[in-house]
């Protein structure tokens, strides 16, 4: 990872996605210190104790924390990101919606 003065979010991105999908639980380390630790929801809730965080977890938290940047540093690009951050819980409330309707929400089926 590159240090924070040269910190680039798509060049972070592009690298992330060369390795591919990441591991169910996921560390982050900065000059040799672990500053990120996230486990992901492994299994469907419908078969499976809750043991780990859901996508709209972090999103919600990334949500919150720019909307207090944007509080203290508001510009329009703070302001574009949160919406988007918004429209992506959305979409994922509508599947999780039809999910329900179809019946296999909390299941591996599709």
């Amino acid at each position: 990872m590159t240090s924070t003065k040269e910190y680039n979010g798509i060049n972070e991105l592009a690298i992330a996605r060369q390795r591919g999908v990441p591991a169910d639980e996921y560390t982050e380390g900065i000059d040799g210190k672990e500053v990120l630790k996230v486990k992901f929801q492994t299994g469907g809730t419908a078969t499976t104790e809750r043991n780990g965080v859901f996508i709209e977890d972090l999103i919600i938290l990334a949500t919150l924390k720019l909307e207090s940047y944007n509080k203290e540093f508001p510009c329009r690009e703070n302001s574009i990101a949160i919406t988007k951050l918004e429209e992506s819980l959305q979409w994922l409330t509508s599947r999780k919606a039809d999910r329900e309707a179809r019946g296999v929400y909390g299941t591996e089926q599709k």
